[in-house]
């Protein structure tokens, strides 16, 4: 029996590979990493530029970059498993920290190749999933082999590196992929060229109406160090991945959040940054403030962490009760209360459609995602409204009252769902049926937000629905924004065509009100179908094009009968 007297830790490095592939699952993921790798790693004064071509059909991805390229070292270095970083080594901040990267293409796809040119020198390799599988059976705890194609074969050609991937099984989703890499692109690579499919990616910031900065309060800067937040305000509601505060170390984006304001209202025009230059340095230790997943989530439990968190959860808060007032003040106004009333004819119009609509659509959606009538529970809402509850804003159906006050409506929740708890705060003046009616619900300010109904007097009701509102948004916004947080379509006062019909008949002429109209139902349209996608009842583009134009259309003619 022989004794193994020098005891030490060996890693299986097929099993390695797999399992950091485990955590890029997706292909915009995926796509972003060695794209991120080939804006950051170029030659002195060379203007980075890479082109992506995505073939969904052939389940196959290429990147090709101007950058600096690899030798024969450089490649051993790029297909070592949590290698040390050399532009970290020579004090270069950067976003490769793991070494894991090179692994990405496995967690959605078969095969990586890569064929790169440095100096006047070609080689290409090519690594397998299955390859990788293979050498994991072995238990081979040392080395995976790479396939050489060609091995310093002598050239012309600048520069640069072409990546391929091949027998993607993940979704290949070219929109998601553009939405991806322009969320990522500001943050560190500005000016760089990137291309996606013939689609020039640009980072668009947001217009914005107010920038607030930030500095860290004393018992936070010994912390959070020379720190400066800044959140701004946009003057229109902002996508999902375009709200909140990015917290960056030296250009590299690690989290957005808007901390625990997150739910609250008005929250959709925030956004902003943060950066943070130790926090590129917290990803060691017991307790790091990130990890190796790249999932775009800082650990709370880390005291840096948790610093960055109170100081954005303290300044988004002060920002957003700013806002919210600015919005009572506005709606107080008299010029407020005169388009108010239009925008409810227009909201009643866009609610009766939507009523009958909702109907044929639960029929789509019965034979589309099987989920149909005889399926839905006892005592649920058996109509349209369990396709406003499910697809539109979750498990409730919301219209927030304004906060100058008004009628009492419905927060829809599928009987026997409890209301929530009134606010601990005490509410402010209203009316005595909403004070002393204890389903009012409240905000965090104590005003009367709605009321929770039972779900089957829901059902006789045709109230809830979109709302409609006018805003001041800029000349260079769109003519209308849908805010899908409280479903309600924005006529931008400020566009041209608009401001130019009101300055010239005013709000009560019937030209405005046409044009009003006309705007609104082209919003409301889109809105429709773009929902009806995203829930996957439309997959293809030519029905989505269809339904706007049908939905358009329909409106347009029971318009003209009422006027």
């Amino acid at each position: 029996m022989s004794t193994i007297e020098n005891l030490k830790v060996v890693s299986n490095t097929a099993r390695d590979i797999l399992q950091s592939a485990a955590t890029f699952q997706t292909v915009p993921k995926v796509i972003w990493e060695y794209v991120s790798n080939s804006l950051q790693y170029v030659d002195q004064n060379v203007t980075p530029k890479v082109v992506v071509k995505i073939n969904a059909a052939k389940k196959t991805a290429s990147i090709a970059d101007n950058a600096s390229g690899m030798d024969r070292k450089g490649l051993q270095n790029f297909f070592t498993m949590h290698g040390l970083n050399q532009d970290r080594l020579g004090g270069k901040a950067g976003r490769g920290m793991f070494g894991t990267g090179k692994s990405a293409a496995f967690g959605v796809a078969e095969e990586l190749r890569v064929r790169t040119v440095r100096s006047g020198l070609l080689n290409t390799v090519a690594l397998s999933r299955s390859d990788i599988e293979h050498e994991e059976a072995k238990g081979n705890v040392t080395e995976v082999p790479i396939r050489n194609i060609e091995v310093d074969v002598p050239t012309a050609e600048p520069n640069g590196t072409v990546i391929a991937i091949d027998g993607i099984s993940a979704k290949c989703d070219v929109s998601a992929v553009i939405a991806f890499v322009e969320r990522h692109i500001g943050r560190g690579f500005k000016g760089a060229e990137v291309i996606v499919n013939g689609q020039e990616i640009e980072f668009q910031e947001p217009a914005f109406t107010e920038e607030h900065l930030f500095d860290p309060p004393k018992e936070l800067s010994a912390i959070l160090g020379d720190s400066k937040l800044v959140i701004r305000v946009s003057p229109s509601p902002l996508d999902q991945d375009q709200r909140g505060i990015d917290i960056t170390s030296h250009g590299v984006l690690f989290e957005t959040t808007l901390g625990s304001v997150a739910n609250k209202e008005m929250v959709q025009y925030i956004f902003g940054q943060l950066e943070v230059a130790q926090l590129i340095n917290e990803g060691k230790g017991s307790n790091p403030a990130f990890n190796m997943t790249r999932d775009m989530k800082l650990n709370p439990e880390n005291a840096l962490v948790q610093a960055i968190h109170t100081f954005v959860s303290v300044h988004v808060e002060e920002v957003r009760r700013r806002i919210l007032d600015e919005e009572r003040k506005r709606r107080q106004t008299l010029e407020a209360q005169r388009l108010r009333r239009q925008a409810d004819a227009i909201a009643k119009i866009l609610n009766a459609d939507f009523t009958e609509y909702s109907d044929k659509v639960q029929r789509i959606r019965a034979t589309v995602t099987s989920v149909g009538r005889d399926r839905v529970p006892d005592g649920a809402v058996q109509t349209g409204e369990d396709f406003k509850m499910g697809i539109f804003g979750g498990d409730d159906a919301v219209e927030i009252v304004g906060p100058e006050g008004g009628a009492v409506v419905p927060i829809v929740r599928p009987d026997p769902t409890p209301a929530p708890e009134p606010s601990p705060r005490p509410p402010k003046p209203a009316p005595d049926d909403l004070l002393n009616n204890p389903d009012v619900v409240v905000n965090e300010d104590g005003d009367p937000l709605g009321q929770v109904l039972d779900a089957k007097k829901i059902a006789k009701s045709s109230r809830g629905g979109f709302s409609v509102d006018f805003r001041h948004l800029g000349a260079e916004d769109n003519r209308a924004t849908y805010d899908r947080d409280i479903r309600t379509i924005l006529i931008n006062l400020d566009f041209p065509q608009i401001a130019e019909e009101l300055a010239k008949d005013g709000i009560e002429s019937a030209p405005f009100h046409r044009l009003a109209n006309e705007v609104a139902i082209t919003e409301y349209a889109i809105a429709v179908s773009s929902e009806l996608v995203t829930s996957s009842i439309y997959t293809d583009a030519s029905d989505y094009i269809f339904e706007i134009r049908k939905t358009i259309n329909r409106l347009s003619r029971k318009l003209a009968l009422t006027t």
